[in-house]
């Protein structure tokens, strides 16, 4: 008896082994490529992250938790063009204090960050940040000679190539994204961008998801749920070359490119707000600019600061304040959601969709903002 069923019962094993396998499969999804990204310990330039005493490190594989917590939310910031080369030391005011004239006061915007529960990161490329011709390309492709602008000698992009080493800004802050974030348990990640930094959040972001698309083995939380651009610089060029770690080609006008990007970005559930000031109003007057403007908008929510020009008719002074206008409103929205205001941090990536293709004009001063109010286009 026991003989006559001991075959169907190894069959039977036999079957529900196969099951098992077949059912974790499905669960873990097809397998993904493995990457091996190595940094550089002695870069000088890269993401850095922030403990509750404002001290600072550079990315690396295994972060302490008082840096990295893979249990917190996660906000990143980058900065833009930086014509006198001077560290910008996130998020704390000192490089716009003067611009505003001591409305918002002198802020740690980082150290109100961890203090809240955030995970913090800043993007520093402020070496390398001073020749505005050659910012996107550092952002966007890698250096290719015979393919892209040959920088000229003693700039600033000859030594950005060099440093990058046939990689780019937006693929190293992938890279470390990736690394750092490999474990990542809680998935709200944000980040901000100010001035040419929007362009460096926007092509880390798109570098982010193309690598999950892609299939390489990157934690999912590394896409932002979020992104808020100040004042962003898109400039009207050309961009031409390959991309750092997804090799994608590029030959396209590079507003035109963005308004793709933001519109891919928001297919993967991405909420991506925009805060007018100086240098957007640029675009209405660029070749096919509403036209481009049209595009850009219609994949976001869009705020043009009057009440924030009126207060700073000085033209850099309404672009610095569009940095604080956003990391303001940041800090201040966490604790007490600004109910004033129709979205702030406060509003998820869900929640925010409903405000994505309109237009806002924000009126009153920019720092109180139980005085500020957002009235539709």
């Amino acid at each position: 008896m026991k003989k006559r069923f001991l075959p169907l019962i190894i069959v039977i094993l036999l079957l529900t082994a196969l099951s098992a396998t077949m059912f974790t499969a499905c669960n873990d999804g097809e397998e993904r490529t493995p990457v091996n990204f190595t940094l550089d310990p002695d870069r000088d330039y890269g993401l850095y992250w922030y403990d509750v005493n404002g001290g600072r490190m550079l990315s690396q594989e295994d972060m302490p938790l008082s840096y990295y917590d893979p249990s917190k939310p996660t906000v990143i910031y980058s900065h833009g063009w930086k014509v006198d080369l001077a560290p910008e030391e996130l998020v704390t005011q000192q490089s716009t204090i003067d611009a505003t004239e001591g409305l918002s006061g002198d802020r740690d915007y980082a150290e109100e960050l961890k203090k809240a529960g955030y995970n913090v990161g800043y993007f520093d490329w402020h070496l390398y940040a001073a020749d505005l011709g050659s910012l996107q390309n550092e952002i966007w492709t890698v250096y290719e000679e015979g393919v892209s602008d040959a920088p000229d000698e003693g700039s600033n992009y000859e030594a950005a190539v060099a440093a990058l080493d046939g990689k780019s800004f937006a693929g190293e802050f992938a890279r470390e994204v990736a690394v750092v974030m490999k474990d990542a348990k809680n998935d709200d990640l944000y980040f901000i961008g100010h001035s040419f930094g929007g362009q460096m959040v926007t092509a880390a972001a798109y570098t982010l998801s193309k690598m999950y698309d892609a299939g390489l083995d990157i934690n999912p939380a590394c896409v932002p749920k979020r992104i808020s651009l100040a004042d962003p610089y898109i400039p009207m060029v050309d961009l031409s070359g390959r991309m750092d770690i997804t090799s994608e080609k590029l030959e396209c006008y590079l507003p035109s490119f963005n308004a793709d990007a933001f519109a891919y970005l928001r297919g993967k559930g991405t909420f991506i707000d925009m805060y007018g000031s100086m240098v957007y109003n640029m675009y209405e007057f660029g070749p096919n600019g509403k036209k481009i403007t049209s595009a850009i908008r219609a994949n976001i929510a869009f705020v043009q600061l009057n009440g924030m020009n009126e207060d700073f008719p000085d033209t850099a002074a309404k672009h610095v304040n569009a940095r604080d206008y956003v990391l303001t409103n940041l800090v201040d929205s966490i604790d007490a959601p600004l109910a004033t205001l129709p979205f702030s941090v406060s509003v998820s990536a869900k929640e925010g969709a409903q405000f994505v293709g309109k237009t806002y004009y924000q009126q009153g001063p920019g720092f109180d903002w139980s005085a500020t109010s957002y009235d539709p286009a």
